[in-house]
């Protein structure tokens, strides 16, 4: 078997993240033989659109090592390309992030995989299986990513992680994804195509460009199937050190889901409008991740404490069984579940007295003090004002 990974964009902390990816090299290379296609700019960091306005025609310092890349990745072809802007398309939506730096970290994908596939045809091989990554991310891997990697071999499906930060507005993250060489290809096509998936894109109901989101966009379009690659969490190591974790996966402790976050909620609310679509949503996600409390819980358990999450009594044997799942379970971090009971009292239907019950049951269950009495309160001054 042949594995193919393309490393994409600029260099960033690539020398922190280094040994992380060399474990991700050696697990992927008990499948078989891998070969390493690095594509990025010649300076490390990547600089902003603004920087470019101010400086028209100057082209930044180069400060790559060609020798340095190298000798950390022993890349079978790469390209190392003189940093330049790209255009800015006219956007019909609201956006934060420059469509410059959208369309060069595509073109970069674009550009391995052209590297990967001119480097097959010189020497007449195939590939099994590509895998499209960066340079700044780190990754933590358990025992079933390497079944994840076997699917991947035989099933004609895109593996793409899920996204913390937009996973409410059912976004695809668009740091790492692997599958078969077909599906790979029309994914890193998305370079060539961005010009007209944005014209779809204005037509969504999103008010704002989410270069996440505009891959959801493109693989709808294309009708690519995808799942989430279990036994896989991926990072970002800011060259400062600090550490960003984009994914969760139920095969590791301590995962730190955001979608339970007050303000994960009202910027997806504010992304996509559809307030009938972000209710399914979120109770989609609410049952996807209390079953990580605690996999013997039943279907109509975890249906019941997503409508629960929605606003709905629950009962109070159930409450009490959840708040202690809450407690003892290792699946998340503390927040998670916190933010989790404050929304469902944020949203509920029923009454004073039973958002009290509800309070004193996770004080006396779930181990968070008098926390909730003080979001009941705040909840009834702001309703009083």
């Amino acid at each position: 078997m042949k594995i193919a990974i393309l490393i994409t964009g600029h260099l960033r902390s690539f020398r922190d993240t280094h040994p992380s990816f060399q474990q991700l090299l050696d697990a992927m290379s008990k499948l078989g033989t891998v070969d390493v296609f690095c594509h990025t700019w010649d300076i490390e960091e990547s600089v902003t659109a603004s920087w470019w306005k101010e400086h028209k025609n100057v082209i930044p310092p180069a400060n790559v090592n060609e020798q340095e890349l190298c000798s950390l990745f022993a890349p079978k072809a790469f390209a190392i390309e003189a940093s330049r802007q790209f255009e800015e398309l006219p956007v019909g939506v609201k956006s934060i992030i420059p469509v410059s730096g959208i369309l060069s970290m595509l073109y970069s994908q674009y550009r391995a995989c052209q590297i990967m596939e001119d480097y097959s045809r010189q020497h007449q091989l195939s590939y099994d299986l590509v895998v499209k990554t960066r340079y700044d991310l780190g990754y933590e891997l358990a025992p079933r990513f390497q079944e994840t990697l076997s699917s991947a071999v035989t099933q004609q499906v895109l593996f793409i992680p899920n996204t913390n930060p937009y996973e409410l507005t059912g976004a695809c993250a668009d740091i790492f994804a692997m599958g078969s060489p077909t599906l790979m290809r029309e994914y890193l096509r998305f370079y060539e195509r961005f010009p007209e998936v944005l014209k779809q894109y204005e037509k969504e109901i999103y008010t704002e460009l989410v270069p996440e989101l505009a891959l959801k966009v493109y693989i709808e379009k294309m009708e690519i199937a995808t799942r989430v690659p279990e036994g896989l969490r991926v990072y970002i190591q800011r060259t400062n050190g600090n550490l960003i974790r984009l994914t969760s996966d139920r095969f590791f402790e301590m995962n730190e889901p955001l979608c339970f976050g007050r303000a994960t909620i009202e910027r997806g609310r504010e992304i996509v409008p559809d307030r009938a679509w972000i209710a399914a949503q979120e109770k989609n996600l609410a049952r996807k991740y209390i079953a990580w409390l605690d996999p013997g819980f039943r279907d109509v358990e975890l249906n019941a404490y997503a409508v629960f999450y929605a606003g709905e009594w629950l009962g109070i044997s159930a409450l009490i069984k959840l708040a202690r799942k809450a407690a003892s379970s290792r699946a998340f971090t503390n927040s998670v579940m916190k933010c989790f009971f404050e929304e469902a009292i944020r949203a509920a239907k029923y009454g004073l007295i039973k958002r009290t019950i509800l309070a004193f049951i996770l004080m006396r269950y779930g181990r968070y003090g008098t926390f909730y009495f003080r979001v009941i309160k705040k909840l009834l001054l702001e309703k009083n004002k």
